[in-house]
């Protein structure tokens, strides 16, 4: 990715690999959506978001503002892929609430179907179904 932390091109190259950087992907805020998003949002429509990179949290964030992500708290669910993501979530003020043993998408996803499986046995209901 184009804005990647730099660990495994330093420890190659420390190891004496010549290394040449070619990013995959780039990921870039899209500004499409985003009213439908605040929205639903702040009608409550929305169970959880994730996030699977500091990028996509620290995008999805700066869309809002400190007032409307502190109104979500405790109300939609926020799934981190790892611990370096959920740091990020976090300087947002967005605590991470489901996070998987293994950072991997299909572990996330096993984990945010987890939460909401606990969430609705415990609560005696079904959650609302996600934008």
């Amino acid at each position: 990715a184009k804005e990647t932390r730099d660990v495994l091109v330093v420890e190659l190259r420390r190891l004496g690999a010549l290394v040449t950087e070619v990013p995959a992907y780039q990921t870039r805020r899209i500004e499409d959506g985003v009213v439908r998003l605040r929205e639903a949002l702040a009608s409550g429509a929305v169970d959880a978001v994730t996030f699977t990179s500091s990028s996509t949290a620290r995008n999805f964030a700066e869309q809002f503002s400190d007032e409307e992500r502190r109104a979500w708290r405790g109300r939609v669910a926020v799934a981190s892929i790892g611990p370096i993501t959920a740091a990020t979530a976090a300087e947002y003020g967005l605590a991470t609430d489901v996070m998987p043993g293994e950072y991997t998408i299909p572990a996330l996803a096993r984990a945010l179907a987890d939460y909401f499986a606990r969430a609705a046995w415990n609560a005696g209901r079904r959650p609302r179904r996600s934008v």
